[in-house]
């Protein structure tokens, strides 16, 4: 009888996960992790767990989720060039792998799929980076995991207004009073597009700035009322859109066309 001696064919015949031979590496970090989930189903239904969570901690259940993770990653890569043996040579790195675990890790707790997309989106860019910074990838995906739609367009939504203030380096201008003046037009735009009334959009920019995602400025009284707030992009809020954003041929995300982000300069 055959069998199989590469390691890497042997992790792909066991998990049926559409991973790519360039991706192996990942799939090793992630394979202890997907031997223990499917236990859960398991002992829950053993116990009387039920039906839902057991379906869902089920090998096919965790291995569609795995799917869509390495998709996303592989969709990042689709026109770069990045070899497999760099990715070998990235997840020999300890901090690589902590990407890895806690991508997989939160992979296999959501059924949200598109939260899944974006984790393998942090993943790609960071695979897809001359340099990347592996323990800023893991605090994305962490990041992530508790973020919403709505704060994300948030963060969209202060880009659609305030990207003139990018400085081409992934950080965004420190003057105040260049995002006092145009702060009605963030709150106009986030009632247009999302249907916000100022107070739910500062709720949003507040719940940002406890990511460091976005940060308070002092608001000006020539442009402000002494109820008003105004909120403006970080630098690490730029890089987090920069990592989500689609591929410049694909369609638009809808009402996502603020997602616009050139390269670093």
């Amino acid at each position: 009888m055959g069998h199989i001696d590469d390691p890497a064919d042997q992790i792909e015949s066991q998990y049926p996960i559409e991973a790519g031979s360039i991706l192996t590496p990942i799939l090793a970090i992630a394979a202890p992790f997907l031997a223990v989930e499917p236990k859960a189903a398991a002992i829950a239904a053993v116990v009387g767990g039920i039906g839902v969570v057991a379906d869902f901690l089920s090998r096919r259940r965790v291995d569609e989720r795995m799917n869509v993770f390495f998709r996303s990653v592989r969709e990042q890569l689709r026109e770069s060039a990045v070899t497999a043996p760099k990715v070998h040579a990235e997840m020999s790195d300890p901090s690589a792998q902590e990407t890895i675990i806690t991508a997989t890790v939160q992979t296999l707790r959501t059924p949200n799929k598109e939260k899944i997309q974006r984790f393998g989106k942090v993943v790609g860019s960071a695979l897809n980076s001359e340099a990347p910074d592996w323990q800023r990838a893991t605090e994305f995906v962490r990041d992530l995991e508790q973020l919403n739609d709505h704060d994300l367009a948030a963060l969209r939504v202060l880009w659609g207004i305030q990207r003139g203030h990018e400085d081409g380096r992934g950080r965004m201008h420190t003057d105040a009073n260049r995002y006092t003046g145009e702060w009605s037009r963030v709150v106009g735009r986030a009632g247009q597009k999302m249907g916000w009334h100022p107070d739910e959009l500062y709720s949003r920019c507040a719940r940002l700035s406890g990511f460091g995602l976005a940060i308070e400025v002092q608001p000006n009284p020539a442009h402000q009322g002494p109820d008003d707030h105004c909120f403006r992009l970080t630098g690490k809020g730029v890089e987090l859109l920069r990592m989500l954003q689609s591929k410049p041929d694909e369609p638009p995300e809808p009402d996502f066309d603020l997602l616009v982000i050139g390269p670093k300069r």
